[in-house]
This record gives structure tokens, sequence and C-alpha cells, in this order.
């Protein structure tokens, strides 16, 4: 069950505007698979998803050699602020209580 700080905090983040999230797209992470996705970006079985997600899992490093390595890499994690977007102060908060 989710702790009331991770609801607070996830809240938050799919609150904020597009822009804000866009920057964590998960085309940017390659094989590590891991970042945001917005509403028909994903599909289950063959039809198009209504939901807009995040995609995180344990910070893990390919081995050595295999820069590639799918599922492996680090997550991609909202900021504070950045110029021109939306302020997220919540950001460590979001980052921690996920991974606690």
């Amino acid at each position: 069950m989710p702790s009331s700080r991770q609801v607070d905090s996830t809240a938050a983040f799919f609150s904020l505007p597009s822009e804000n999230k866009e920057a964590l797209a998960m085309h940017k992470s390659g094989a590590a698979w891991r970042g945001y996705f917005s509403v028909g970006e994903e599909f289950t079985s063959g039809k198009v998803d209504q939901k807009e997600g995040l995609y995180l899992s344990k910070d893990n490093q390919a081995p050595k050699g295999s820069a590639s390595k799918p599922l492996h890499g680090s997550n991609m994690w909202p900021v504070a602020e950045v110029e021109d977007w939306t302020p997220f102060p919540q950001a460590d908060a979001f980052r921690d209580s996920i991974m606690e």
C-alpha cells in the first residue's frame, strides 16, 4: 500500500504541465526503458491505453562492455526548478518516497 507521502508527491508530479513531464520522456532513456509517457503512447493487447505514467525501477547499470543492455540504467527524475518550467518543489520528496 502506498504511503500518503508517495500518493501526495505522485499526484503533484502528474499535475505538472506536459512540458515538465515530457522532459522525462521514455525515448530519452534508450534501452533503460525508463521515463514518462503521455496518454495514448502505451498499448495493451494492441489497443491504445488511456493513461499516463512514469516507468521507474531500481537504478542499476549495464555490465561493463554492454552499455545498452535492456532495462539497465538510471531513472530519470524531475527536478525542483528549471528555467521556464512550473516549479516542482516536491521533486526530492517524490524521488525519495518512490524509492523507499
